[in-house]
């Protein structure tokens, strides 16, 4: 697999005795003291990202041209642009685009940045709607027609629009996660804009990128110059910046990534009772992409003392749920597979919150994983939110990774999918509490970002009150929603013999 390297100084004298015994080492001119990881290509988990290749940008009849043209035709970013996407096809690479539209519901906004405000003023990128192609054939929106056989190939993927410069608001990111891909090319217009928004937050959410740097050109203004801009920051904080020449030269010696073992099949046939006609698509267990991940492993759920024992301790009880989440740390551990804890905090300042819903509410009035703040451990031994006592040789191992706390139900605000990411990790058995809330909800979340999950049904437990059974709820969307549901006994057969 060819791995891009730009050696920074110290890493010279690594290179030359041959600590690096692989790959394509492309030099930068300006040779700054930082460390330059690289990138490892292969044709399975490796895609080209082109952002906004399109004639508002790189068309001489383009809106921005008297601001990009200098720099375009310097980088020679048009014909660049093309041979990565003509090299990445021809070695078996998948090709996105992530394009940038407005249609007249975006005139709509309140507010806008310096350059939106530019954009907008200039009609830059606009389409008559989104369910329209009115106007569109040439338009500045359009791509560029030498790209156009290229992206209009039926192989493409054409991710949603972005709106601002990264993808946060676009499919981007879940069209590579539903491909197992997690190393980028990146390349397209502009470069201090959509490219340097794009590679932060993919970088942000785990993928490794490394960015063309002739692949791309900016605007050049008197004062601001932001191609200039745009390649300091892709040498501090991308995994590599390369040539064109170097890219193609690479993705030309490309092959599949070589085995990692083999993994063990679970919930791909229908459990007993299940009369549904909904498929079982099941999950595959290996020791190289598989994650167990605990939510809320904590005293005020799971202890016979914690605050809503009376409100989930009989349905605990009768699932064995403290007891099979033990055995799935301990037969991950024995296994291999790393173990994951999402936990639940609540510190002073989180009583500032001015709404909440139901349980919230409940949750706050009592004192719920209360944390007397986020740097003492005051009061926090054998508190509500400590972990279960016979958890702790488990979680406290210093192997298992702790995630920062989410706060209400859901991961989306704890970076929990950022440490299994760097870890290449795409695959979670997921357990803990409590099953329709903080369970169901970081289930949904992994698999918007394009995770694969499979639900422990007896690995966790939820309240049941009158007329509102949070297990029963728990377990219809399981079902709907994730890749398996399966119970402890599987899952520690399956980790058992996995490869």
């Amino acid at each position: 697999m060819p791995r891009f390297t730009s050696p920074g100084l110290f890493l010279c004298s690594m290179i030359l005795c041959g600590l690096i015994s692989q790959g394509v080492v492309t030099a930068q001119e300006k040779k700054p003291g930082l460390p330059d990881p690289g990138i490892e290509l292969d044709t399975d988990h490796t895609a080209l990202v082109i952002t906004d290749p399109q004639n508002d940008f790189l068309s001489e009849k383009g809106a921005t041209w008297k601001l990009v043209g200098g720099n375009v035709t310097e980088n020679n970013t048009v014909a660049n642009i093309e041979s990565l996407m003509k090299a990445a096809k021809k070695a078996g690479i998948p090709v996105f685009v992530s394009p940038h539209y407005y249609y007249p519901t975006d005139k709509g906004w309140k507010f806008e940045g310096a350059l939106e405000a530019a954009m907008h003023a200039m009609g830059m990128f606009d389409r008559k709607g989104a369910l329209t192609t009115e106007g569109f054939e040439g338009s500045g929106a359009d791509w560029l027609k030498l790209y156009k056989p290229l992206i209009e190939d039926g192989e493409t993927v054409i991710a949603s629009p972005h709106k601002v410069y990264g993808p946060e608001a676009n499919d981007l990111a879940l069209q590579l996660r539903k491909r197992h891909i997690d190393k980028v090319i990146l390349a397209g217009m502009s470069a201090n804009l959509c490219v340097e928004s794009h590679m932060r937050e993919l970088i942000e959410n785990g993928f490794e990128v490394a960015v063309v740097s002739d692949g791309t050109a900016a605007a050049q203004l008197p004062g601001l110059d932001g191609y200039k801009a745009a390649m300091t920051n892709f040498r501090f904080i991308a995994s590599s910046v390369m040539t064109t020449k170097d890219a193609v030269a690479a993705m030309g010696k490309t092959k599949p990534s070589e085995p990692e073992g083999s993994g063990v099949a679970i919930g791909t046939t229908k459990r007993e009772g299940d009369e549904t006609p909904l498929p079982t698509p099941g999950l595959t267990v290996d020791l190289h992409h598989t994650a167990v991940v605990i939510t809320d492993p904590q005293n005020d759920f799971l202890s016979e003392k914690g605050v809503t024992w009376k409100l989930v301790g009989r349905n605990v009880t009768e699932n064995n749920t403290v007891a099979n989440i033990e055995s799935l740390m301990k037969a991950a551990k024995k296994a291999g597979i790393p173990v994951f804890v999402s936990p639940h905090y609540y510190y002073p300042t989180d009583k500032g919150w001015k709404f909440e819903g139901a349980l919230e509410a409940a949750m706050h009035a009592m004192g719920m994983f209360d944390r007397k703040g986020a740097l003492t451990t005051e009061g926090f031994e054998g508190s509500g939110a400590d972990w279960l006592k016979l958890y702790k040789p488990l979680i406290e191992d210093g192997e298992t990774v702790i995630a920062s706390p989410h706060k209400v139900y859901g991961p989306e605000a704890n970076d929990l999918a950022l440490q299994l990411r760097k870890r290449h990790i795409d695959k979670v058995i997921l357990a803990g509490m409590s099953a329709n809330l903080c369970v169901e909800a970081h289930m949904r979340e992994l698999i918007e970002n394009g995770f694969e999950v499979a639900v422990v049904s007896d690995g966790t437990a939820a309240a049941q009150l009158p007329d509102l059974d949070g297990y029963e709820s728990a377990m219809t969307n399981f079902r709907f929603i994730a890749s398996a549901v399966v119970t402890t006994k599987e899952v520690t057969e399956a980790m058992g013999k996995a490869k």
